[in-house]
């Protein structure tokens, strides 16, 4: 087994990388609250995470993500995204690797 396979070295979070240059689509189980380590101010924080039916990884929610879900649903309201579908995107972003959402045309969006 390689070493960078085994779990213990594994993220528990989506990285555009791990949609290896394809488009995803999933199911949004549940947003939850999680706790971050922030290395700068040497604090912990607390984020939002995108969790998806059957996944293992979640998706962070930063600014642009939200504004990104907001446009989709028409809400913040997270209770609300429990099982729409949505289409993860790997992109670029100011030259850093990132994930796009957006709706599936049979969801009424488009790519």
């Amino acid at each position: 087994m390689k070493l960078n396979d085994m779990p213990v070295y594994q993220s528990k979070y989506l990285k555009a990388s791990d949609l290896q240059g394809r488009t995803a689509k999933v199911t949004i189980e549940k947003v939850t609250v999680e706790d971050f380590y922030d290395r700068e101010s040497r604090e912990t924080q607390q984020q939002a995470v995108l969790r998806f039916v059957g996944k293992t990884k979640g998706l962070v929610i930063n600014k642009t993500r939200l504004a990104q879900l907001i446009e989709l649903f028409g809400t913040d309201e997270s209770t609300t995204y429990h099982g729409k579908q949505v289409l993860l995107h790997p992109t670029k972003q100011r030259g850093k690797d990132t994930i796009a959402i957006s709706l599936p045309a049979d969801n009424g969006g488009g790519q």
